[in-house]
């Protein structure tokens, strides 16, 4: 991983202004800060304002973890495409699958309330996005104690999800849904971009570094030696760095 540490380094950017390209981003940790209380996390002012400057140029998505009404309502800012639900809501043709997902889902909670009643779970939350469940536990006493009893009442689950850890949190998905790797290939094939540039920070978001495709180039919030990201930003707030470099140098000699 290379670190996009100055305006030199940025210049691997360059190339993103002189075709069409694809601009997506991941929102918690990456366009908005990471905070305790995941109903606190909002797009600081001067982010914002980078980002509305790039989608009035560029065609932007955000692929999220987060439901599709709850990214309407932090953004904000209305780019080309919301995605969420780790890459399930918001694609085209898959009513069908979202059908699914909710009864899994309205199934998986029920189980899980009664897993709560026998096992302790200070500190641990279930959020329902409807298509998808969310399992918190960043504001327990005993991070790796309260890890243990999610994976335990987890893995009772029927029939299997597929699960997605992220940062203090276990993703319970629809076998089969489609990944965030998968929403960013459907969106480069409906935008017919000629590349992409995906900025996130989390291991959900691995499933866009892991693609093996020449056209996406890929950044990741943190630097983490198992990340297939082949570059990296130190902090969140180093956003804005690459934001302002891509809206500047746009409004140059070839615009995005």
């Amino acid at each position: 991983m290379r670190y996009l540490s100055n305006r030199r380094a940025l210049q691997v950017l360059e190339p993103l202004r002189t075709s069409r390209t694809l601009f997506v981003f991941d929102f918690d940790g990456t366009l908005a800060p990471i905070v305790a209380r995941r109903a606190n996390a909002v797009m600081p002012g001067t982010t914002r304002a980078l980002f509305m400057r790039l989608a009035s140029l560029a065609t932007t998505a955000v692929i999220s973890g987060r439901s599709v009404l709850d990214l309407h309502e932090r953004l904000k800012v209305q780019p080309d495409y919301l995605i969420g639900n780790h890459g399930l809501e918001g694609l085209p043709g898959n009513a069908a699958l979202l059908r699914r997902a909710q009864t899994l889902c309205a199934t998986w909670r029920q189980q899980l309330e009664y897993a709560w009643c026998e096992m302790p779970h200070e500190g641990i939350e279930v959020e329902d996005k409807q298509y998808t469940l969310a399992v918190h536990y960043r504001l327990a006493p005993d991070a790796r104690r309260a890890r243990r009893t999610v994976v335990c009442a987890l893995t009772q689950l029927r029939p299997v999800p597929l699960f997605v850890p992220g940062k203090k949190v276990i993703n319970v998905l629809p076998p089969g849904a489609p990944s965030k790797g998968d929403a960013l290939l459907h969106l480069l094939q409906r935008t017919r971009a000629r590349q992409a540039l995906f900025i996130g920070d989390d291991d959900t978001d691995e499933a866009v570094f892991e693609l093996d495709d020449p056209r996406v180039i890929t950044v990741r919030v943190g630097r983490k030696r198992t990340s297939c990201a082949q570059y990296y930003l130190r902090h969140q707030a180093e956003i804005d760095k690459v934001l302002r470099y891509l809206t500047q140098r746009s409004g140059t000699s070839t615009p995005i």
